[in-house]
């Protein structure tokens, strides 16, 4: 039998997880950590903590969703690839509505190195489904599509952030179709990371954490404009 991808020494019965009632995926992991990791240590004491402290280093990429209406999507993201890169893995975001702009995080990124890439890749703000220059969205959204497909595809990174591209779905510049896709195909390391308002209900099905952000007050509405280090 093994568990997390490491061979394990089990017994053939165990009464107390007979009797337990698993109630979610999480809770069944958390408690095989404790019933394995108390064999481990209890059957081969020499050995066991060494064994259980391998098996929780294996990485299990997880598909990662933050939406909603509220402020944070992107800056959960980022939050979480600057963790990632401070692990020592190799992050991938790419962005497919920004563009033009120069955002703070542009400017960090290019001191990170060669681990933590931000490539923008979009055409700017896209005033609705009416927009004239739509067919220039969607012509840059394919692109970008078309480089997560590959960078994904190679395993070349250990995190890819795709922001913004749920607003990319919802407005049709890409095909919904071909993001479920990358979420099935992904190598099973790699960690996918999607932002973006009007996530749909597959995407999120399929995701192992959904976030999303309500906006209870924002800045704006008392006629703050944009702050440099907050929105830019």
């Amino acid at each position: 039998m093994s568990w997390l991808g490491s061979p394990l020494i089990t017994p053939k019965s165990c009464s107390m997880w007979s009797k337990v009632s698993l109630v979610s995926k999480s809770t069944e992991r958390a408690y095989r950590i404790y019933v394995y990791g108390f064999i481990l240590i209890k059957h081969i004491p020499d050995k066991g903590a060494d064994l259980l402290e391998k098996a929780l280093d294996v990485t299990r990429g997880l598909t990662l969703v933050f939406t909603g209406n509220g402020k944070g999507k992107t800056t959960a993201a980022l939050g979480m690839a600057l963790r990632a890169w401070g692990q020592g893995m190799k992050v991938l975001i790419l962005q497919f509505i920004k563009g033009g702009w120069k955002y703070g995080e542009l400017k960090a990124a290019e001191k990170l190195g060669p681990r933590f890439v931000m490539q923008q890749m979009g055409e700017g703000f896209i005033k609705g489904s009416n927009d004239e220059g739509l067919e220039l969205h969607r012509t840059a959204a394919q692109k970008a599509l078309k480089e997560a497909q590959q960078v994904i595809l190679e395993g070349a990174a250990d995190m890819v952030v795709l922001d913004e591209i749920n607003y990319a779905v919802h407005y049709g510049l890409v095909d919904k179709r071909d993001v479920l896709d990358i979420i099935r195909s992904k190598p099973p390391h790699l960690h996918l990371v999607l932002t973006g308002r009007n996530v749909s209900d597959e995407v999120a099905e399929m995701a192992d954490l959904v976030t999303e952000m309500r906006e209870v007050k924002h800045p704006f509405v008392a006629g703050i404009p944009a702050q440099k280090g907050i929105e830019f």
